[in-house]
Parts: structure tokens; C-alpha cells; sequence
């Protein structure tokens, strides 16, 4: 079922997924595209659960966010985990299609069959940990809220939307959206269970995943969460330090998961998930409770700003959850500002890498937009520019890299240059296929193109069907296509899922090339194409433009596009 919205004229809708949809498009990121592609001119607000939400498959509870990114003006996409996208399955809905702005604060209530409007003046100013503590008082623990903190309110292009006190769809700014159409949240509760093809047989595959899901695979995730692998990325000299000049941190030792569990409290889990990745941790020094964080937000507001004490990136964290912006940008751009400050092209003596009270006082600015957070909170292009220093801002499409230095990985390299929604880590994992290796064919350039291709292809069927990245051990595309067949009733081997996850990807590439998109945007900052790192220990390996250009130009062939443009039918 499809969940129309209009908040401008206040009318609501429920018609049936057309019958081709999930076959064609599966679910979660492919119904994204194809909504996103067919709406665009109405500039919508889209949630999507994945295909396999809600059927107590090991980790499938994925959320998807889409819309027309306010941070990059091309396509905005985003996923949040925990019990979102399951409680949409409950309530019936697979689609809930926003279009439109509210003329005064408002929320939408879901309560299974009944979808009303509501007044969200008595909520609008609170952060977002306090909305959903408001929320679940109101309407009891069983509701399930995604909502926006006091930067979405203030249109910082990056704010993103936050669920379960922790769970963030973090980039491309769609909790800006959110506050552009003056939607402060989502409160839904479902009652309906989800009915699959097979339900013995798949109940029986379940048992098998559960046991595979707490074994090797996972066990880093288990064990440390996300920041598990810090150590290794600084020791191969892929740790992005002081806004990138340098792909390893001296005082890595500190911030890396083995440190993390000094802070460790608990574990946390998502909607039928064994790994619990989520690690509740909490600051000594300022007396917070805070889930992560995440490798990604150790690097961006711990080594890429000099940072090495836990206390403050727990802080720090925290304050990015609670006001609402999404902690990559967000370090990269105090990262930036702190660069800028130690050259002197802006006056200020405090801007300084390992300046924690500075860091944190940033932050407070940017969500507020007050003082120089002001000037960050349009992104980090307007920024850079402001104050001519493009060059130091590493950045595609005016998005940020996820905590992988490029310059030694040439996939990942490519990867974040032509990435559909700007610089990413998500979409492809490719920094995986560098650091299989420990030799010379690391840095080679041979064969990685359709390799990126064909990561990038597999990374959608997670952000289709549902399932977490984090098992991509367990899950290979014979599994899913297995799985898939015992939910849908209709069988499809692993071949036919791939060819539907490239036809999702052109048609997300299509957005953009409705978006304006020019073969010029898929690029790299000049910081990875003529900047040898210092402290490499292969000595100052960088990405040179002509090999960057042969990887993209392969790219391009392996996936059929002409020029970077692909041909598209729904």
C-alpha cells in the first residue's frame, strides 16, 4: 500500500503498490527511485521499508529517505535502521509519499488503518530526543517515531532525521526537507502481520541465519560496533587526519573500539537483528548517554579534527543526535574551518585542530546558525567558497567521503566520484576491495571499475530488500535471491535480482541527470588527485587525474552509459 500526503491541502490518500512494483523495483531503495524519478517535479518527501521488513529475516529493517537533497541539489537518499521500517510494514504501508509544505508545524499520526494531520506546535523547538520522548508519552512506548531536531527546524542543509534516539538518516540533508515542508515528525503503529509466500520454509531459514549471523562474519560488529576496524584503517594509511592532510592519526590508540569499550554500557539491536552492533556508551567527563558512536563520526569529529579524547566525540555526538545534523558533514566541515584557522585566512585564533571545547561550541552554532556555524550550515561548498579555499575542501557534489582516505584506494576512489548521491561510502563498500590487499595490486587501477560496478549493484539489494550491511558476510546474492523467492511466492534466481539492482541505479543515475547533472560532476577533490600524503607509508601515493579518468571512462562501459547517462524504462 502506497500512503499519500498532502500537507498543504491536508488530504491523505492509500491506493495499492502497483502490481508490477515489487517484482520490478522490491522494495526500500528501489521504490524510492522509481517514486523519486516519476514525482520529481513535485519535490516529495518519500519513506520506504524494505522488501524484507517486518518477516523477522536477521537484520532486514531498513528505512529509506528520499527526496531532492537541499545539501547537494541531486538525489537525497538516506537509510536508518531499528524498528521504523517494520512498523510501516505493520501499519500496511511499503510508501509514504509527502509532498507539499504545512503552513504552521505539524506531524503525521499513523495508527494502523487511521492517517491524520496533526498540530506539532507544542513539540516545534525541542530537540529531537525530547520529540520522541513526547511522542511515545502521548501515544505509549509501542509507537515508532522519525523526527526532526532544532537544526531540521532551521534548514541546516545537512540535518538529518532521527529515530530511536540514535538511529539517524544522517546525509544528504532530508531532515532539512522535513523542516522545509514543517514536518517535525512521523508517529506510526501498525497491528498487521506480514504475510509471506512460504512461511515454514522460510521460518526454517531463519534458524540457519540466526546461527550465521552470530559467527565469524559479524563478530568485529558484535564485539567493537562500527569502530572496530579504526585501528587497521590507521595502519594501512587510510585514516582521513586534519581535514584529510593526512591518512593517519598519531593518537589513533585512543579513539579506536578497543578504547570505546572503556565508555561501553550495553549493547543495542535493531528490529530481529543478533549482531547488536549498537554500543550504549557513555562520557565520563560530561556525564552523557549516547549510542556510538560511530567509526564515521570517530573520524570526522575525532581524527579529521585532531581530536583524540573520547569524552569529547561522545559529547560531540551526542550534541549532533539531539540538535539533528549529520556528523560526517559536520566534522568535515569543523575540520575545514580549523585548517582555515591555522593558515590564517580566518581570524580566529581558537580554530585549531585538537580544540575539543571549540568543536563542540561549533557545533551548537551550526544547529542554531549563529556566529560562524552560520556561515556552515548551507554545507561545505558555500563555506569553502566564502572564503576561496575550495581546494582544501574534500567534497563531490558537495557531499563529504565517509572515513576512508582515498588517495591509497583507488576503488574507493572512484566509488565516491561518481557515486549517485556525492561522495560515499554506503552505496559500494568499495574501499573493501582496496584493502583485500596488502600488496601492489592494491594501488592498481586494473579491473576495479566493474568491480565498483558490481559492488555498488550488491549494496542496492541490501538497500532494497531491507537487510543490513553489516551481514554482508552472511548474505551473498544466491541467499537473497533464495530468501526473496520464499517471501514473493515467485521464484527469481540471483541473476535476475542483479539486473534489477543496475536498473534501479540507472534510474537513480536518471534523477540526476534530470537534476542537471554534467559528466564534469563525477570528480575528485584535488586533494586525492595532487596531494601526496605526507605520512603514507607507501610514500605519497595519490589518485593521478589520467588513471582516474580510465577507471571512469570503464565505469561508464561496464554499466552502459553513455557519457555517464543512462537509458531509462520504467
Amino acid at each position: 500500500m502506497i500512503l499519500r500526503v498532502d500537507l498543504r491541502t491536508g488530504k491523505v490518500e492509500k491506493e495499492p503498490l502497483p502490481k508490477d512494483y515489487r517484482e520490478k523495483y522490491l522494495g526500500g531503495n528501489g521504490y524510492g527511485a522509481v517514486e523519486l524519478y516519476k514525482h520529481l517535479k513535485e519535490d516529495p518527501l518519500i519513506f520506504t521499508a524494505g522488501g524484507m521488513d517486518g518477516t523477522i529475516i536477521p537484520t532486514a529493517n531498513i528505512t529509506g529517505v528520499f527526496g531532492i537533497s537541499p545539501l547537494t541539489g541531486f538525489l537525497g537518499e538516506s537509510y536508518f535502521k531499528g524498528h521504523f521500517g517494520t512498523e510501516m510494514m505493520f501499519a500496511g504501508y511499503e510508501i509514504i509519499f509527502i509532498r507539499g509544505e504545512s503552513k504552521s508545524p505539524v506531524f503525521l499520526h499513523i495508527d494502523g488503518d487511521e492517517v491524520t494531520i496533526e498540530d506539532a506546535r507544542e513539540v516545534w523547538g525541542k530537540d529531537a530526543w525530547k520529540t520522541e520522548d513526547y511522542f511515545k508519552y502521548r501515544f505509549g512506548e509501542r509507537v515508532e517515531v522519525a523526527s526532526i531536531g532544532i537544526a531540521g527546524e532551521n534548514k541546516v542543509k545537512f540535518a538529518c532525521i532521527t529515530h530511536g534516539y540514535g538511529r539517524q538518516a544522517g546525509r544528504t540533508g532530508m531532515g532539512c526537507l522535513m523542516g522545509q515542508k514543517k514536518l517535525k515528525a512521523i508517529v506510526i503503529r501498525g497491528n498487521k502481520p506480514v504475510k509471506t509466500a512460504n512461511d515454514e520454509k522460510l521460518f526454517g531459514k531463519i534458524l540457519e541465519l540466526d546461527k550465521l549471523a552470530v559467527g565469524e562474519g559479524t563478530e568485529k560488529y558484535r564485539v567493537y560496533g562500527t569502530p572496530g576496524g579504526l585501528k587497521h584503517l590507521n595502519e594501512a594509511g587510510a585514516l582521513p587526519t586534519r581535514n584529510w592532510q593526512q591518512a593517519s592519526f598519531e593518537k589513533a590508540e585512543n579513539i579506536t573500539g578497543e578504547e570505546m569499550k572503556h565508555y561501553w554500557k550495553h549493547d543495542i539491536s535493531c528490529f530481529s537483528c543478533p549482531i547488536a552492533c549498537g554500543k550504549l556508551t557513555s562520557s565520563r567527563k560530561y556525564k552523557v548517554k549516547e549510542e556510538g558512536p560511530e567509526y564515521e563520526t570517530i573520524y570526522a569529529l575525532g581524527s579529521n579534527c585532531g581530536i583524540d579524547d573520547f569524552n569529547t566525540i561522545i559529547e560531540a555526538n551526542e550534541l549532533c543526535d539531539t540538535f539533528g545534523i549529520d556528523t560526517i558533514t559536520t566534522g568535515n566541515l569543523i575540520a575545514l574551518a580549523f585548517e582555515l584557522g591555522e593558515k590564517g585566512i580566518i581570524k580566529d585564533k581558537e580554530l585549531v585542530f585538537g580544540n575539543g571545547d571549540k568543536l563542540l561550541e561549533l557545533i551548537k552554532q551550526i544547529a542554531n546558525r549563529k556566529g560562524l556555524g552560520a556561515e556552515m550550515a548551507d554545507g561545505i561548498v558555500p563555506f569553502a567558497k566564502k572564503y576561496k579555499a575550495l581546494k582544501y575542501a574534500m567534497q563531490v557534489k558537495g557531499m563529504e567521503p565517509g572515513g576512508f582516505h582515498p588517495n591509497g584506494l583507488p576503488s574507493y576512489a572512484l566509488s565516491i566520484a561518481i557515486d549517485v548521491r556525492g561522495a560515499d561510502h554506503q552505496r559500494a563498500g568499495a574501499y573493501g576491495i582496496d584493502l583485500a590487499f596488502c600488496d601492489e595490486q592494491r594501488f592498481s587501477i586494473n579491473g576495479k571499475a566493474k568491480q565498483v560496478k558490481e559492488a555498488e549493484d550488491y549494496y542496492t539489494l541490501f538497500d532494497s530488500l531491507g537487510i543490513c550491511k553489516f551481514a554482508r558476510k552472511v548474505y551473498n546474492v544466491e541467499l537473497m535471491a533464495e530468501l526473496w523467492s520464499l517471501v514473493t511466492g515467485k521464484k527469481v534466481s540471483a541473476e535476475e535480482l542483479k539486473e534489477k539492482a543496475a536498473k534501479i541505479y540507472d534510474i537513480e543515475k536518471a534523477i540526476n541527470v534530470k537534476l542537471g547533472w554534467k559528466e564534469s560532476d563525477d570528480s575528485l577533490p584535488e586533494r586525492v588527485t595532487s596531494m601526496p600524503l605526507p605520512d603514507d607509508p607507501v610514500k605519497g601515493r595519490y589518485i593521478k587525474q589520467k588513471d582516474f579518468e580510465i577507471m571512469k571512462k570503464e565505469y561508464y562501459a561496464a554499466r552502459g552509459w553513455t557519457r555517464g547517462i543512462p537509458k531509462v524504462k520504467l
